[in-house]
């Protein structure tokens, strides 16, 4: 039996974990000594969330969602990534990380949600 996996915030200390799951849609990867800062920043903003997957006190996946004002007013909600290790797809993961972010995004009021896939 596989144990079970839980959603929570992405915190600074996930941050090599899901550097190294972020490989599989972009090939960017920041320098080791900055990553720790660039978490802080990122965890800082007030217009942006990021959830993990957990499973066995590793992230299994990670995803992250901005809020953005519209030129015409309302809020928009953007998917900025969404990744699931390999050997954990298929098993639901990425819907319950989805649902974390859309209801983050429902919770600032955007009005309309969007994400794009890499290929």
């Amino acid at each position: 039996m596989t144990n079970p996996v839980t959603i929570r915030a992405f915190m600074p200390e996930d941050v090599e974990a899901v550097v190294d799951l972020l490989q599989e849609v972009s090939a960017y990867l920041p320098d080791a000594d900055t990553t720790l800062s660039l978490a802080e920043a990122f965890t800082a903003q007030t217009n942006s969330y990021a959830c993990v997957a957990i499973q066995d006190g590793r992230p299994v996946g990670f995803g992250s969602v901005f809020i953005l004002r519209r030129l015409r007013g309302g809020l928009s909600a953007i998917v900025e990534d969404l990744v699931v290790a390999p050997p954990m797809r298929g098993n639901g993961i990425g819907r319950a990380i989805m649902i974390a972010l859309l209801e983050f995004a429902r919770e600032r009021a955007a009005e309309m949600a969007s994400a794009s896939d890499k290929e």
